[in-house]
């Protein structure tokens, strides 16, 4: 992905189809972007080599471009609903201002019943993203002034309501199409919990753990690792769960919404006596099924390391220290 998407970003491709396409692809998954550029299978701490010829993080010079080379937002709009969930480099900072211009180019609606489908998935995504108002990011108040948009929650949950009578609201459909993006816009109906849920995490374990021959391991967090001692035809067929493509599927289910709840997926592979692995970072693998070669220590199974996005999940607060604390003087 990194190669193809700074192939694309080149001056010369402005106007071609192909190369905005990759863009828009690549804008759905922005950080795959980022980690586009590290070594496969790399230790966490190695996981982001950002490359020198782009300015800030990769991310943020895609977003812009694809914004500068798309006129249409409805290409756009699960790039846009993607970027809402950015956090930025250090601080905390919303990373999605390039779209509010495309989305609203007038400003918005005086009612909102009067946007189309892809505003009010994108309303719906500011809305709901709790971290925008509740002090987490900076600068959200002056991002949506300057864009002269409403700085209120309210507001844009009235943007995101659909019109009266809509029992069917398009706006879901315009987004509702990847199965990882479905889980995260409502984790709930899979797992009986809400994002911002401190059970989530237990409960995922449970739902996974039901399913009879899964060895569920926690930790070190954010990291949960699945061992099933059951032969796989062929490796390739668990691609469909790292990209959560078997939610429907009654042996996959509960893989396939970690998966969806990850930014890293491992897949290890035993067959026959040889080992193979994949690699998949927000849903888009980093490289083919490698056959790594020979290994008779392992039966037949495989192994799914999931690392859960602690962007897309709460902070948790700082632990306190040991009862010390600073004590006002006179």
């Amino acid at each position: 992905m990194g190669v193809r998407v700074c192939a694309a970003l080149a001056p010369a491709l402005a106007r071609d189809d192909e190369a905005i396409a990759v863009l828009i692809k690549a804008g759905e998954h922005p950080r795959a972007f980022d980690h586009g550029f590290s070594e496969p299978f790399a230790l966490p701490s190695y996981r982001l080599m950002l490359p020198a010829h782009l300015p800030a993080w990769p991310h943020e010079t895609l977003i812009r471009r694809v914004c500068d080379r798309v006129g249409d937002f409805s290409r756009l709009v699960r790039a846009a609903v993607a970027a809402v969930d950015l956090r930025g480099v250090h601080r905390p900072t919303p990373q999605f201002e390039p779209f509010l211009s495309l989305a609203f180019p007038v400003g918005v609606p005086t009612r909102g019943s009067e946007c189309t489908a892809e505003q009010r998935a994108f309303a719906r995504a500011i809305a709901d993203r709790d971290e925008l108002w509740d002090g987490t990011y900076r600068g959200v108040g002056e991002m949506f002034a300057a864009a002269a948009l409403p700085t209120a929650r309210d507001e844009w949950r009235r943007l995101a309501t659909p019109p009266p009578g809509d029992t069917s609201d398009g706006s879901m459909r315009v987004v509702a199409d990847e199965a990882r993006a479905a889980v995260r816009r409502d984790p709930s109906m899979y797992l009986d919990v809400t994002r911002t849920d401190p059970d989530l995490l237990a409960r995922l374990v449970h739902v996974i753990s039901r399913h009879e021959g899964m060895a569920v391991q926690m930790g070190p967090e954010p990291r949960v690792t699945v061992d099933v001692a059951a032969t796989v035809e062929d490796p390739a067929e668990l691609d469909a769960v790292a990209t959560s493509r078997t939610l429907e599927d009654p042996k996959y289910g509960g893989l396939a919404v970690a998966a969806a709840l990850s930014l890293w997926v491992e897949i290890y592979v035993w067959k026959g006596g040889t080992a193979y692995r994949r690699e998949y970072v927000e849903g888009i693998p980093t490289g083919p099924m490698e056959t790594l070669g020979p290994d008779d220590d392992h039966a037949d199974g495989y192994r799914l390391a999931f690392d859960l996005d602690l962007e897309w999940r709460p902070p948790r607060p700082a632990p306190r220290r040991n009862g010390h604390r600073r004590l006002k003087q006179d």
